[in-house]
C-alpha cells in the first residue's frame, strides 16, 4: 500500500503517455477517495467476514490480493487513465481489496493461535510488512529513474499483490467438526 500512496499519485498527476493526466488536483482527490475506500474497508472487514463470509476469511484474503493485483495493474493501459470513471473504478476497487487483507490475516492469527504468542506473530506481520515496504519503494523509485516511466512501479505493486495472493494460498484454517 505505501508504494501505492507514495508513487502513484504522482503517475496519476503526470501527463500522458508517462502517467494518467489527471494533474495534481485530480490526482489528490482520486487518492483521497482511496483513502477513504482504505478506511472504510478495514472497518467494514469484520462485518464482511463475519457477515457475509461467515467467518471464513482465506477466501476473502485472497479475493483482496487477487482484486488489488489485477485492479492496480489495469490503471497503466490508455482504456483506463484516459477516462476517469473507470480509472476511479479500477483504484477503489484495488483499494477495497488490498484494505481487506491486513485486518483479515491478522483475524487469521487471531482465531487460530495460541494468544501466548500472538504478539510475536503480530511483530513479525509489521517486520515482513516494513521490508515489503522498504523493497517496494526502493525497487519503485529504482525502475522510475531508469526508465522515466511508472510502468516498471506498476508491474511491481500488482506483482507484490500477487505475491501477497501466493502466500494467502498457504493459510490453512482448521476444519470444524461436528461431533
Amino acid at each position: 500500500v505505501r508504494i501505492f500512496n507514495d508513487v502513484i499519485t504522482n503517475y496519476l498527476a503526470v501527463a500522458p503517455p508517462v502517467g494518467a493526466g489527471l494533474g495534481p488536483a485530480g490526482a489528490g482527490g482520486m487518492m483521497s477517495g482511496v483513502n477513504v475506500v482504505f478506511t472504510v474497508t478495514a472497518i467494514a472487514s469484520g462485518f464482511i467476514l463475519e457477515k457475509v463470509c461467515r467467518g471464513r476469511l482465506r477466501g476473502l484474503v485472497i479475493l483482496g490480493f487477487i482484486l488489488a493485483a489485477v485492479f492496480w495493474f489495469s490503471i497503466k493501459f490508455p482504456s483506463v487513465y484516459s477516462n476517469v470513471t473507470i480509472l476511479s473504478a479500477s483504484m477503489f476497487i484495488g483499494a477495497f481489496g488490498i484494505a481487506l487483507t491486513s485486518p483479515l490475516i491478522t483475524a487469521f492469527f487471531a482465531k487460530n493461535y495460541p494468544e501466548e504468542i500472538m504478539g510475536k506473530l503480530g511483530g513479525l506481520m509489521v517486520v515482513f510488512n516494513q521490508a515489503g515496504i522498504f523493497v517496494g519503494i526502493a525497487s519503485g523509485s529504482l525502475a522510475l529513474s531508469l526508465t522515466e516511466r511508472y510502468d516498471g512501479v506498476i508491474y511491481l505493486m500488482s506483482a507484490g499483490a500477487f505475491m501477497g495472493f501466493l502466500s494467502a494460498l498457504l493459510l490453512r484454517e482448521p476444519k470444524v467438526f461436528s461431533g
